[in-house]
């Protein structure tokens, strides 16, 4: 009996996720596949965002996803922040590194399984 081989192409990108869509102004961008080049920048802004550098919460952005400066740029901090949050729910889990006392205090449908969090800033929801 042959034992069987593992055999990984990198030119076909095949993942077991769906892909991660998110729209700015009716544009429909993805996020990127993440790479040990992608984390290391990512590593590099998130030490510059400690030193209080926000412009790299927009490069997070541009990094993570295929969506050009242009478009980044016309965005707020709290809607660049609201997409890097989005992407993190979609790849990682909406409660992932919540303990369980933080998971049974979410109120019910709050989250969604293989979700993310309901966005807070819809603009078709009655504010309170």
């Amino acid at each position: 009996m042959e034992i069987k081989k593992l055999d990984i192409s990198t030119l076909n990108k095949p993942t077991l996720y769906e892909d991660i869509e998110f729209k700015i102004d009716g544009k429909t961008f993805k996020a990127k596949r993440s790479t040990r080049p992608m984390w290391r920048i990512l590593n590099n802004l998130e030490k510059r965002i400690k030193d209080g550098d926000f412009t790299a919460y927009y490069e997070q952005i541009e990094v993570m996803t295929n969506a050009p400066p242009e478009d980044v740029d016309k965005l707020d901090i709290h809607q660049v922040q609201e997409i890097i949050e989005y992407i993190i729910a979609k790849t990682h889990g909406p409660t992932k590194g919540m303990d369980d006392k933080e998971k049974k205090s979410l109120p019910p449908g709050a989250i969604k399984p293989n979700e993310s969090p309901e966005s807070t800033t819809d603009s078709t929801e009655p504010k309170a």
